[in-house]
Parts: C-alpha cells; sequence; structure tokens
C-alpha cells in the first residue's frame, strides 16, 4: 500500500478521527464526574440488592421496657436505623 493511494490516505483520517473521538470522550467522562457517577450508582445498586439484616426486635422484647412501641421511640430517639419488613416492602 502507496503513501500517495487515496485509500491510505482515508485509514490514516479514520484511525486519526477515531483517537480524537476516544480522547475526547475520556475528556467528557472526567469533566461531567461520568465515571464517578457510575461507580456510585452501582454501589448503591450493590447495597439494594443485599440489604442490612432485618432485626428481629419482636423477640427481643424485655418485659420491663414497655413493649414495641417503647423501643421504637428509644430507638428513634438514638437515631438508630433498623430494617423492619414495612421498610423492606417499597423494594
Amino acid at each position: 500500500m502507496e503513501l500517495g493511494n487515496p485509500t491510505s490516505y482515508m485509514l490514516i483520517y479514520l484511525v486519526a478521527v477515531l483517537v480524537i473521538f476516544l480522547i475526547g470522550r475520556e475528556i467528557a467522562c472526567w469533566y461531567f464526574k461520568i465515571n464517578k457517577t457510575i461507580a456510585v450508582l452501582e454501589k448503591i445498586r450493590d447495597l439494594l440488592k443485599y440489604p442490612p439484616q432485618v432485626a428481629n426486635v419482636e423477640s427481643k422484647i424485655e418485659p420491663n421496657l414497655g413493649g414495641i412501641s417503647e423501643i421504637k421511640k428509644k430507638i428513634h430517639l438514638l437515631g438508630i436505623k433498623i430494617w423492619t419488613i414495612d421498610n423492606l416492602r417499597g423494594f
């Protein structure tokens, strides 16, 4: 294949356009933080796929604590997040 051949110029042109496209794509992904967004979305997907263990609060009720409603109030005041069956029904 000679360098003066129009086919070789077309091939060089296509390779150059492809390289410029790939470099531009990588810069755009970096600028708009697309790679980080994908990583965060994958982490969220994995957390939703395998939620934390469901706490079985009702089996651990002691008579002096005042029942399940009192336990829920105390847990809410402490700011502890417990996954219950009611929380998981939305998934």
